[in-house]
């Protein structure tokens, strides 16, 4: 279960009300539960990329990146049937808190998909100088500047931020997908799909089999000033 504490909860000091209400409902602790205030942008055009067409899209990613900060906290919980109730008890801490439809306080996920989606995205933000992540998952992101990862374990990886160092070690399809939004970022490691938009990008990957390299490693999208290498 991925929940937010939204901006003006954080500025009404409910964090750690709504954080206990979801561990008595969950019967767990969250795994992690953090103040954000960084990358927040970037971060909530990646939350609500559904809403990404709306004329209205903007105008809420700005409310949210409040310079106050969200939290966020993801629960890893066995109880039955985790997202509906969770959501049940995000509408009774709405029901008592909210200021408004937009100013309301807590968000929770509405599916196990959602979750996984959401939680990826929040897991990443941030000015991480050293992070590894070996866990087996289908996506994760890193958001931010000057981040330096090692991945490992997963299916797809976006990148949304500037001088960001990250190493691939494989994943769980034989060729992971790393897409890539930003400048001057390095991209090395085991063979895998590379798209970058931005410049000054430098991506280093295994050198392709074939004769003349007729199997790419790298999908060029948008890279101005930008270099690829094969080793």
């Amino acid at each position: 279960v991925c929940v937010l504490v939204k901006p003006d909860g954080v500025r009404r000091n409910l964090v750690d009300e709504i954080r206990e209400a979801f561990v008595d409902l969950l019967e767990v602790a969250p795994t992690y539960s953090r103040d954000i205030k960084t990358s927040l942008d970037a971060a909530f055009r990646l939350h609500y990329h559904e809403h990404k067409d709306k004329p209205w899209f903007d105008e809420l990613v700005a409310a949210m990146a409040a310079p106050c900060g969200i939290h966020w906290m993801r629960f890893d919980t066995k109880i039955v049937d985790p997202i509906r109730k969770a959501r049940a008890l995000m509408q009774e801490l709405r029901n008592k808190h909210a200021l408004d439809t937009r100013n309301n306080t807590v968000h929770v996920s509405d599916s196990v998909e959602a979750a996984e989606q959401e939680n990826a995205v929040w897991s990443g933000v941030g000015n991480y100088r050293v992070v590894t992540y070996m866990q087996e998952t289908s996506c994760l992101y890193v958001i931010g500047k000057g981040n330096h990862v090692t991945v490992e374990k997963m299916t797809m990886l976006g990148v949304v931020g500037d001088e960001n160092t990250i190493r691939v070690e494989g994943g769980v399809v034989p060729k992971p997908i790393v897409e890539v939004k930003g400048d001057r970022n390095k991209i090395s490691g085991s063979n895998c799909v590379v798209q970058t938009t931005g410049i000054d990008n430098k991506v280093t990957l295994p050198k392709p089999p074939g004769i003349g390299g007729a199997v790419r490693s790298v999908i060029n999208s948008t890279m101005f000033n930008s270099s690829v290498s094969f080793g």
